[in-house]
């Protein structure tokens, strides 16, 4: 212990002879620890920290699977049935988007999705300000309705309560606000985009009334996620549904 303070003068001396090395030598231990640390940062909010969603322990994702694909995206009809099997308190499905905004502000390229109408209440989230979607407000030519997050509410629009009811420019089109979802807000396949969803308006597909479900489930064109019923295990839906 008693040549650690020569050896430290000495280190000293050293870096000081040669600011070039000393300077990349900083700068490499720094990225080293900054990595480190965003890396511990994302395993801390995706692993151990718990998602912000209600009973999460009863969230499942489906999706189907075919011979050629083994783990394929989900279609309106297929979800319908899945929720009329009797193992779901509800299915919701999603589909990841790029919206523009325009009006007032410069404009704007964000994150978006277009989502059925049950998707917030099947995740266990209510919205900060105003309402989510209704059933009605989904079919092949939906409401011109949208939901806000909250970052983006204060970041673009000051955060004013009055904004619900509002009409608002996306994608050349106005759409009013009828809801602000809380700050933290994120669908499943957020967590893995660079460019998580920032609004989320209805999607453009029969969510209500009589349907069949054509060969093969149809178009698959949206990811999935499902709340069990209480008292039903995740073995029991898996039988259910094979």
């Amino acid at each position: 212990m008693s040549l650690m303070p020569l050896d430290l003068r000495f280190a000293l001396r050293n870096l000081l002879k040669r600011p070039g090395f000393a300077a990349v030598a900083i700068l490499t231990l720094g990225l080293g620890i900054g990595a480190n640390g965003a890396v511990a940062s994302v395993v801390r909010a995706l692993l151990l920290r718990p998602l912000p969603y209600g009973a999460q322990d009863r969230l499942v994702s489906l999706w189907s699977s075919w011979s050629d694909f083994p783990k394929s995206w989900m279609g309106v009809e297929e979800a319908r049935a899945w929720a009329d099997a009797g193992v779901f308190d509800g299915v919701a499905l999603f589909q990841a988007r790029q919206a523009s905004l325009t009006g007032g502000a410069e404009p704007e390229r964000v994150g978006s999705a277009v989502v059925s109408p049950n998707v917030f209440t099947v995740l266990g989230v209510n919205p900060k300000l105003g309402r989510t979607f209704r059933p009605e407000e989904a079919h092949d030519k939906p409401a011109p309705v949208v939901i806000l997050s909250e970052d983006l509410w204060r970041r673009r629009f000051g955060g004013r309560p009055q904004i619900v009811g509002s009409s608002v420019s996306i994608n050349g089109a106005p759409l009013t606000v009828v809801g602000v979802m809380p700050a933290g807000f994120r669908l499943p396949s957020d967590y893995a985009s660079a460019t998580p969803s920032q609004l989320w308006t209805p999607f453009e597909e029969e969510w209500t009334g009589p349907y069949a479900v054509p060969p093969r489930g149809g178009s698959h064109n949206y990811d999935c996620v499902a709340r069990l019923r209480p008292g039903v295990t995740l073995q029991q839906a898996d039988a259910r549904l094979h």
